[in-house]
């Protein structure tokens, strides 16, 4: 048993088998295959049912809100839930959303469908992840998780383009589905321990630094930034003559590439401080961004995506750093991941609206604007984490 000093709850250590955790992994990558594959399944839906660019976005955000939403009601009441019935019940909606998602004629139809896939990812991804912070090595296991999920895309970026090309949009839910069904193979593997309370639904922002929650504005900021452009990335390089399968080739390295970002952190680490690496990398975000949507080169957008997907994982440690020093009982860091997918429902929202009434270059500009406001937030973080240092010195030293 390990106690948390913050929080005063007792973490219980679990020591997985290899196949226990070969599970969780599997179906949680599984559960995230849509994530991965939302430009082009984005693109899939506007050309099989002749949606407008605003509605295809729309219908993306409301799946990741529905994420976001249930991945928050499970959280402040994990303790309630035995795992392995409750990731039977997420792959069931899961695979139900994404085989009605292939039946369904209309938007609203469609929507729903969607709606229903997000409940099921919501449900095992918050599981899954609770399992992984309460392994032994809970560091081995989110990495093993983020690998996979960089393998996978990698490998789904490929294929993906020459089913919708075959099938269309139902083709592309149809091999989302049948992962998805795949995955329940490991579910007899899945562990069956029950959840503990974390205590998470007694907490208050009491103690919490106020840099925390600018620095949580960034993130959530910087999520809409990038997933405007992202949600649309397919279309951009359509739009410069690419083909589907030359598009999913580019996305299948950017997602390769991804792996290199919290690499690329790690080595540069704490040496120019925290907000710096993150003011950096997200002012370089921007003039990508830019540059994506006005280049007429080809070779611009085979460079600039991969660049753009290993700034994005680039920036993810510095920011769940700073929410760890800012509240170092870890309620800040640990709704990080709801705010990144909530972020990413704006961005697809944002991002539709603003493709289809100021086209893609006007995409960029809005998607640069959320790139702008986040530097802001960021440069008010470092200025009131410099004040709280001032202050905590100073009570340190009259103390003496």
């Amino acid at each position: 048993m390990v106690a948390d000093a913050d929080s005063n709850v007792a973490v219980q250590r679990l020591d997985f088998t290899f196949l226990q955790m070969a599970a969780v992994v599997c179906i949680v990558t599984a559960a995230f295959s849509s994530q991965m594959a939302m430009p082009l399944w984005i693109g899939a839906i506007i050309d099989t049912y002749g949606l407008s660019r605003s509605v295809a976005g729309a219908i993306g955000g409301a799946e990741m809100a529905v994420v976001a939403i249930v991945s928050v009601a499970m959280a402040v009441r994990i303790h309630r839930y035995s795992a392995r019935p409750a990731v039977m019940i997420g792959l069931a909606c899961l695979i139900s959303g994404n085989l009605g998602a292939a039946f369904v004629q209309d938007a609203p139809a469609l929507a729903v469908a969607r709606i229903l896939a997000g409940c099921g990812k919501g449900i095992i991804v918050t599981i899954s992840y609770s399992l992984a912070a309460r392994a032994s090595h809970p560091m081995r296991a989110f990495a093993a998780i983020t690998a996979a999920y960089a393998i996978f895309a990698t490998a789904l970026f490929l294929v993906m383009p020459s089913v919708i090309e075959a099938a269309h949009a139902p083709g592309c839910f149809t091999l989302l589905a049948a992962l998805s069904l795949v995955s329940a193979i490991f579910m007899p593997w899945f562990p069956a321990s029950r959840m503990q309370n974390t205590g998470i639904h007694r907490v208050n922002l009491n103690g919490v630094q106020r840099y925390g929650l600018t620095a949580m504005a960034a993130l959530i900021i910087t999520g809409i930034g990038h997933t405007a452009i992202w949600t649309f990335v397919e279309r951009i390089g359509l739009r410069l003559a690419l083909t589907p399968a030359e598009v999913g080739q580019v996305l299948s390295i950017a997602a390769f590439t991804s792996i290199g970002g919290p690499w690329l952190a790690r080595l540069t680490d704490t040496r120019f401080g925290y907000t710096p690496p993150l003011v950096t990398a997200v002012s370089a975000m921007i003039v990508i961004g830019l540059l994506l949507v006005h280049s007429a080169a080809q070779s611009t957008y085979v460079l600039l995506v991969p660049a753009f997907m290993l700034l994005v994982g680039f920036v993810s440690p510095y920011f769940l750093t700073i929410l760890s020093i800012a509240d170092p009982a870890g309620r800040l860091a640990a709704a990080a991941t709801a705010a990144m997918t909530m972020g990413g429902s704006l961005g697809a929202i944002v991002g539709g609206w603003a493709a289809d009434r100021l086209d893609y270059r006007g995409l960029g500009w809005v998607a640069a604007s959320h790139f702008f406001v986040a530097i802001v937030l960021l440069l008010i973080t470092s200025r009131l984490e410099s004040r709280s240092i001032a202050v905590t010195q100073a009570l340190a030293e009259n103390r003496s």
